[in-house]
Parts: C-alpha cells; structure tokens; sequence
C-alpha cells in the first residue's frame, strides 16, 4: 500500500482548488451570457462592455491558470457548467446583472478559498507563483465586480396579475 506524504496530499489538494477555479474561468458565466443572446437596450451599452470585458479577463485567466498547473506538473481539469444555467437564455441583459453579480460573488469566494491549500505547498519554483497569480485573480475579480454592482440600477418589475372584482 503506497502513503501520500503531507506534501503530496497538499499538492493534490491544491492541484483540486486551482482546478475548481480553472471550471469558473474556462466555462465563465459571462461568456455564456454573452453567446446566449440577452437583450441589450441602448441604455445597456455600458453593462454589455462590462460583461464582454469579464469574459475575456475570465478567458485570459484560464489560459494563466491552465499554464500554471501544467508548471506545477499537474493536469488541467475543469468541469462544466451546472445544466441549470440554460435557463438564462435570452434574458435582458439587465436583469441578468444580478445573477452575474452572485456568480461574481461565488467566485472570488472559491478563490480566497483556494489560498488555503496554496499555503501549504513545500517550496518549489512555481508554487509561490499560484499563489500571486490567485492573488492577482481576485483582485481582477474584485474590480469587476465592483463595477458589475455600480451598473446594476433597479430590476423590472414582473408584471402584476390583474385582481378580479369581488
């Protein structure tokens, strides 16, 4: 029976935290918004560049995180999108922003939580590299949401059902 060393264990935790961040980036919500056709007014211009600039920060922080695990002599493995997020088809842009705000949320908070099994690693060329390029995530992540939640302005409301006279 071969045992893991305290290393290797750490390794392989930190190889399932960049992994769980290289899903987000590699299937990003905002690019699969982007290819689902929302609806965009005018006054939405500013929300779609927003959108269409995280979904490239996104894409080009996959292709860094991918880089990265392969340096560490790891395997890229991101997993796809839950099923659910088909439902998001056609929407307007700004109801949308919501969602993409609590995704954004769900996402840094992976993040930060992925510097945990990074602080374990024995010290080895790349591995404080993880940890600055997940460091540089978040602060990315960061920023755009902040600039996700100052375009998020009032949600329509649903249209209310007629009441009927008594």
């Amino acid at each position: 029976m071969m045992t893991l060393t305290q290393n290797e264990i750490a390794l392989e935790r930190a190889f399932q935290a960049l992994n769980r961040l290289l899903s987000h980036k590699t299937d990003s919500l905002f690019a699969f918004v982007l290819e689902a056709s929302p609806y965009v007014t005018e006054a939405d211009a500013e929300r779609l560049q927003c959108v269409q600039r995280l979904a490239q920060e996104h894409q080009e922080q996959a292709q860094a995180l991918t880089r990265l695990i392969l340096e560490m002599d790891g395997v890229p493995n991101p997993l796809g999108h839950d099923i659910g997020v088909a439902d998001m088809n056609y929407l307007s842009l700004r109801f949308l922003t919501g969602p993409l705000i609590e995704y954004q949320e769900h996402v840094l908070s992976e993040e930060r939580e992925a510097l945990g099994p990074l602080a374990h690693l024995a010290p080895r060329a790349a591995f404080p590299a993880a940890r600055r390029l997940v460091e540089e995530i978040i602060e990315a992540d960061e920023r755009g949401l902040e600039k996700l939640k100052s375009l998020q302005g009032p949600h329509p409301s649903p249209p209310r059902k007629p009441q009927q006279a008594s």
